[in-house]
């Protein structure tokens, strides 16, 4: 079995990014039969060293789906906790079976791992550079709304200094030709990109995709711009009247209801959070099926 990473975005090509999604809208159509066909059921094992909700829960919803068998590795009753390294504990999984594992951990080194184990490594999430499956479900909820991407506005607002779904999105951009650009509180935006910032109101209006990120309070606790920051870089009812009719909402989650967004943005009909929660397990699905290599007809 030739091995199947899905570490950076960027590490596939744009045709391979389109064969995803062309596969996640054939299971969600049902053109893809599911539970798959086995010889022999594959393990795909779950390893998580952060908390997560959406993205632990999708990938395990999607590989019970496929038909696999599930593993959850859990970090606190494991070898980690007494010093064994986490190339070990890969070894231990790949001894016993494992196939593929799907990884989120604050490290942004997953891809070293990668000539140093047999199994298809998925990024589940890496530090503050990458969140690759995220990306792809917001591209698939995305096509569902305005089918062609090139030339398309996508403005994403928040602490993209320390967002690894920003960072992601900032590659697929360029593999898609979508007009990328940044807005926030300036102390978060990121040198690299400073091209890419503009003023929020201004761009709102011209917008076709608004992606609002969360505040990382946990990083941002002690700063004043907390207290007033939808007023500042939110959506609320008031910005909702400057975004075009046709316009996309779309926020990663976990949100913060009255920071980032308030209650009249959540129950706004263009507001696809729950869409984009639901079509996570559709690309996690595809990206397990490209990680085990098998093959269908549709």
């Amino acid at each position: 079995m030739k091995k199947q990473d899905f570490i950076r975005c960027r590490d596939l090509s744009r045709k391979q990014l389109e064969q995803l999604l062309q596969t996640a809208k054939d299971f969600k159509r049902g053109t893809i039969q599911v539970p798959l066909f086995f010889d022999v059921k594959p393990q795909i094992a779950t390893f998580f060293l952060e908390n997560s909700t959406r993205t632990k829960l999708s990938f395990e919803i999607a590989a019970q789906n496929l038909g696999t068998h599930q593993v959850d590795f859990r970090a606190e009753t494991s070898s980690l906790a007494k010093g064994e390294s986490v190339l070990d504990s890969f070894r231990c999984l790949e001894a016993m079976g494992v196939k593929a594992c799907v990884v989120r951990w604050t490290q942004e080194d997953l891809a070293k791992y990668s000539e140093q184990t047999s199994m298809s490594l998925i990024s589940a999430g890496e530090g503050k550079k990458s969140h690759p499956s995220q990306a792809l479900l917001d591209y698939l909820t995305w096509s569902e709304y305005q089918e062609q991407f090139e030339g398309k506005s996508l403005l994403i607002v928040g602490d993209i200094r320390h967002s690894r779904v920003a960072h992601s999105h900032l590659e697929m951009a360029k593999l898609f030709g979508v007009d990328l650009k940044l807005a926030g509180p300036k102390q978060w935006m990121p040198e690299a990109q400073s091209e890419n910032v503009v003023d929020f109101d201004s761009a709102l209006e011209s917008a076709d995709l608004v992606m609002m990120l969360r505040v990382q309070k946990e990083r941002h606790q002690t700063e004043n711009t907390i207290s007033d920051y939808n007023a500042e870089f939110g959506l609320n009812q008031i910005r909702l009247k400057k975004m075009k009719k046709e316009a996309l909402i779309f926020h990663p989650g976990p949100f913060n209801l009255g920071t980032e967004i308030t209650q009249d943005v959540l129950e706004d009909h263009r507001c696809k959070i729950w869409n984009q929660v639901e079509n996570g397990v559709w690309v996690r699905m595809a990206i397990l099926k490209r990680a085990l290599e098998i093959s269908y007809e549709s």
